[in-house]
């Protein structure tokens, strides 16, 4: 696989599940399934960066952390709540 291609898709990927978190935000499962996934994309993602490519290594890992904030302050029973504090935490809070 064209490893240009692949990043594309995984970016593709990332504003997929969050535009559910925005489009859906009135569905509370599909809202936070959305800032889960893209949390765990985005970190994925980071895994693969530097602090010299486009978009940089830690601006994924913050936008993958304010995933996690908002699924546990908006949607606190949901069933990724616990793993979204875990990851959070992982990576040093907000």
């Amino acid at each position: 696989t064209d490893p240009k291609k692949k990043a594309e898709n995984c970016g593709a990927a990332i504003d997929f599940f969050m535009k559910i978190s925005q489009f859906y935000a009135g569905v509370p499962i599909a809202a936070a399934e959305g800032l889960w996934e893209g949390g765990q994309l985005l970190e994925l993602q980071a895994a693969t960066l530097t602090e010299e490519s486009d978009p940089k290594k830690s601006a994924q890992l913050t936008r993958a952390k304010a995933c996690y904030a908002q699924l546990e302050k908006e949607f606190p029973s949901d069933k990724h709540v616990d793993q979204a504090k875990q990851r959070l935490q992982a990576l040093g809070g907000m």
